[in-house]
């Protein structure tokens, strides 16, 4: 039967939703095509080579200094946390995502070690900071904000800074 067409059941009009359905599927597919797209993913514009985090004297700005008294968290738990002092380079282990938020207690640098697949919660990470991607297998992570959209991509095999973790919610490493 054409769209649009009305059907007799039982004494009463029955529109059907075809047409509806339809339109709910193409929304649906545009929704995950472009979740897929590359543009999508902002690649960090300094991105290179390297598996070795830079940290700088102090960042730029901490995006919420009047929040940012507790010390950044992320759920799962990552593989290992370490904190290094303001000017310092971390190396990253092979098979793991580094990401390095500045830990306003401590005035040091606090680096996320990420090596089991997961979809990590950011707590508490405000402002400027870096990150390597030194998996294997070339899996790339992702930064998502509060409703699930792709912030950002990091390659494997690539080192960084992001203007900002104040707007990412999630990270997904694999």
């Amino acid at each position: 039967m054409p769209t649009g067409t009305i059907d007799r059941i039982g004494g009463g009009a029955v529109i059907r939703r075809l047409a509806t359905g339809l339109a709910v599927a193409a929304v649906a597919l545009t929704s995950a095509l472009a979740l897929a797209s590359p543009a999508a993913a902002q690649e960090p514009k300094d991105a290179a080579p390297g598996t070795v985090l830079v940290l700088p004297s102090a960042p730029a700005d901490t995006g919420a200094s009047s929040l940012a008294a507790a010390s950044p968290t992320i759920s799962p738990a990552a593989a290992r946390v370490r904190y290094f002092a303001p000017g310092s380079t971390a190396s990253c282990p092979s098979g793991n995502l580094c990401l390095a938020v500045w830990n306003s207690p401590g005035s040091n640098w606090k680096v996320f070690d990420l090596y089991y697949c997961h979809r990590y919660a950011l707590s508490n990470w405000y402002g400027q900071g870096h990150w390597v991607n030194n998996q294997t297998g070339g899996a790339t992570a992702y930064a998502y904000g509060q409703s699930f959209n792709i912030l950002v991509s990091f390659r494997p095999g690539y080192s960084g800074t992001i203007s900002s973790w104040t707007p990412v919610w999630y990270v997904r490493n694999c």
